[in-house]
């Protein structure tokens, strides 16, 4: 890790993440009551100044329905406020790789509205993609960004954002983060076409 820095409010974090390179922001909500509103406020605000795609957020509500209201907002990880130092450096580079952490949750204790987060079954079978689709989805699945899929795949990055925007909009997905979250609970068809090497 490089560097670090501490801001008091979503203004700050906004105007520091407009004139820097920021790969992940930690959001603590340690005192603030639990909002899924607020969160998707904050995750929507510096996930549109671009780049950001890794949000992660410290509460001391850690429970399966606040967990998939995390989820739904597009946070890669979800931690209580008490996690050791050291286990939130070791989230910090799963999540910059890809990665979603979540607690060990019985998610069948979801309500029925929370369980819409994970399409059902009987709803979709497969989900059936092009090659391309499924070699850009490796790459969202790896955390990279659409220049680095880009690059890997010798297409342009307005290809690759084209072929993201279709994900999403299959999936019923609002950011890149939920488009990992949902292909990974449902069967797809693999692309015989061996993946890119990254």
């Amino acid at each position: 890790m490089a560097s670090a820095i501490a801001v008091a409010n979503l203004e700050e974090a906004v105007a520091f993440t407009a004139k820097n390179r920021i790969d992940a922001v930690i959001v603590n909500l340690a005192a603030d009551p639990f909002s899924e509103a607020d969160l998707a406020n904050i995750v929507t605000t510096l996930c549109s100044l671009g780049g950001l795609s890794v949000v992660i957020v410290l509460t001391n509500t850690i429970d399966p329905p606040h967990a998939a209201a995390a989820l739904r907002q597009g946070i890669r990880v979800y931690l209580s406020s008490d996690t050791p130092f050291d286990r939130i450096i070791e989230a910090i580079r799963f999540a910059c790789a890809g990665w979603i952490i979540y607690p060990a949750f019985d998610f069948s204790l979801l309500t029925p509205y929370d369980s819409g987060i994970f399409p059902a079954s009987e709803r979709v079978t497969e989900f059936v993609c092009t090659p391309r689709q499924l070699q850009v989805l490796d790459g969202l699945e790896r955390g990279l960004t659409n220049k680095s899929i880009a690059l890997a795949l010798g297409v342009s990055e307005r290809t690759v954002k084209a072929h993201v925007k279709e994900l999403m909009r299959r999936l019923k997905a609002s950011n890149r983060t939920q488009v990992v979250a949902l292909a990974s609970h449902i069967p797809r068809a693999r692309s015989t076409i061996p993946p890119p090497r990254y």
